[in-house]
């Protein structure tokens, strides 16, 4: 059995993702819409490999319809073409959530509610029995998507949570970074395994303790909605986790931070991602940053009261970097201009969303 799917990511980073896509099973793709990639022809097991080795990933979406709509009437009309019956079980409970671009004259939660009611009709047609909603914990997760006079609607394989919630932070940083988003940056640098990575304001670890889940080949969880899903073949899931094999190898990991606070909060954060890494308390400005690659989120000052701190911080930085050996940095910020003032000509940058604030994410080669 095929299917197509769409993969949701983080803005600005989808052609990181896709090259991911393709490196783990080998399909090609493109962009749908900002932050979303359409992938074809996606066999079972291929879907289970996206959400278990997938590290730019949030979700996958297995598709059951797209196309254009005039009205809420009209979608409705469209939805109920679709056969739930050969997706969801009559005794499973199920939840519609929406998300909405454009200005219609309904809203997400209309649309969820218009949803609902047609899984429900569709069952009580087909089975005789009423299908039940669970908002907080359902079997089946059904996502719409509105994006202006388009939609999809899909069953989510990966579950309530993004696989962008790895679920080992202890210790939360005020900035933390997303991790798939620390994980673009590890495959923009073309880290090897093999050589030395620092990241020299580390806050909470997570650049480094990815990396060195990375090189370790450690999954990011092993469950998944899709394990609900009556129609598919889940024995060939289960041979895929009894394969899946964590590496044993040395790497040269390090991270440090001016902030002792931050540096316990990411040795806490290591220990609880299953990874040993170097954390240690330095400045970025003074200590030797000495590597083959450099990747780090640097404070942005969008939010500071005092904004010459960052201005001061980077100037300081670069200086430094220019005097130490390195062969490759990468860095993410939303002070891009400050940054660029201190170390001009990037080779390649990339604008992207971290959160809600707009950053870009700078590459340098030495």
């Amino acid at each position: 059995m095929k299917f197509n799917v769409i993969v949701t990511c983080d803005k600005g980073l989808e052609e990181i993702c896709m090259n991911e896509i393709r490196q783990i099973i080998n399909k090609d793709c493109f962009i749908y819409h900002p932050g979303a990639i359409y992938v074809k022809d996606v066999r079972e097991e291929d879907i289970f490999k996206l959400n278990f080795l997938s590290r730019t990933i949030h979700r996958v979406i297995l598709l059951l319809m797209e196309g254009e709509f005039k009205t809420l009437k009209d979608l409705r009309n469209k939805i109920r073409q679709i056969n739930f019956k050969d997706y969801i079980e009559y005794n499973q409970t199920f939840a519609v959530e929406c998300e909405r671009t454009g200005e219609h004259n309904f809203t997400s939660v209309d649309v969820e509610r218009t949803v609902g009611k047609v899984v429900i009709e569709h069952f009580f047609l087909k089975v005789g029995n009423r299908i039940l909603v669970n908002l907080k914990n359902p079997d089946i997760l059904i996502r719409v998507r509105v994006r202006h006079n388009r939609f999809w609607i899909g069953l989510d394989t990966t579950g309530k949570e993004s696989l962008a919630k790895r679920n080992y932070r202890i210790y939360n940083h005020p900035a933390a970074l997303k991790t798939t988003i620390a994980c673009s940056m590890i495959f923009l640098a073309n880290w090897n395994i093999k050589e030395s990575l620092l990241d020299p304001m580390c806050g909470g670890g997570t650049i480094p303790i990815e990396a060195a889940r990375i090189a370790l080949n450690i999954p990011n969880r092993k469950f998944f909605m899709f394990e609900r899903f009556k129609f598919m073949d889940l024995d060939k899931w289960k041979k895929m986790i009894e394969s899946h094999k964590i590496r044993n190898i040395d790497y040269n990991i390090r991270g440090f931070d001016i902030s002792p606070k931050h540096v316990e909060g990411a040795i806490k954060n290591a220990k609880s991602a299953g990874v040993e890494v170097k954390f240690y308390v330095a400045d970025a400005t003074k200590e030797p940053l000495d590597s083959d690659v450099i990747i780090f989120n640097p404070p942005y000052g969008i939010r500071m009261k005092n904004p010459r701190y960052v201005e001061k911080l980077y100037m300081k930085f670069c200086e430094n970097a220019k005097k130490s050996n390195w062969k490759r940095m990468v860095l993410i910020t939303a002070s891009w201009d400050k940054f660029k003032k201190y170390m001009p000509n990037p080779k390649r940058e990339i604008f992207c969303m971290n959160g809600d604030l707009p950053t870009k994410i700078l590459i340098y080669e030495k």
